[in-house]
């Protein structure tokens, strides 16, 4: 809860920038890889908004762990408002946080989010080729044909507004 988070931060307030031995996850990456309250984010950001930035040793920021734990769109919206790169930012396989939310079933809100900061991301591939798409396929996640729809007309959308912008200039 957020008063034990304040405790602590009151009784040590270099905490919020200690990282954990084994993956080096500041305390940001770990509440938001836990599902904790968006109070409990807002309020870690609110201490030490660069930790947004943070990688760990997997090469993962806290937009990797928040689009894998079901976070609302609006903790989603606080770390791109923190580090809007954290969109493009691929972990050790490849993995951009884009395809952990579409692996791991996150809402729909959250994915439409991701594309709409970067929507050049929907044709990246993991180390492996593995699209948003294909991410979403070999997921089992409870809203797959809705994410399968929605991210096959984005892409669409997507190549439409390419080949406009390229007849721009003849």
């Amino acid at each position: 809860p957020k008063s034990t988070l304040l405790a602590v931060i009151d009784a040590h307030p270099r905490a919020v920038y200690k990282k954990e031995h084994t993956f080096e996850r500041l305390p940001l990456q770990i509440a938001c890889l836990n599902g904790a309250s968006d109070e409990v984010i807002f309020t870690l950001l609110s201490y030490f908004k660069e930790a947004a930035m943070h990688r760990d040793v997997a090469g993962r920021v806290a937009l990797h762990y928040a689009c894998c734990n079901d976070v609302s769109d609006k903790v989603i919206k606080a770390l791109l408002n923190a580090n809007p790169d954290s969109v493009t930012c691929k972990d050790d396989t490849g993995w951009l946080p884009i395809h952990v939310a579409c692996s791991s079933g996150a809402s729909l809100s959250v994915i439409r989010t991701l594309l709409l900061e970067r929507p050049q991301t929907i044709l990246s591939k993991t180390k492996k080729g593995s699209t948003p798409l294909t991410c979403t396929k070999l997921g089992n996640a409870h809203n797959m044909v809705e994410v399968m729809s929605f991210l096959l007309t984005f892409e669409s959308e997507y190549f439409k507004a390419r080949a406009s912008s390229l007849g721009d200039w003849k």
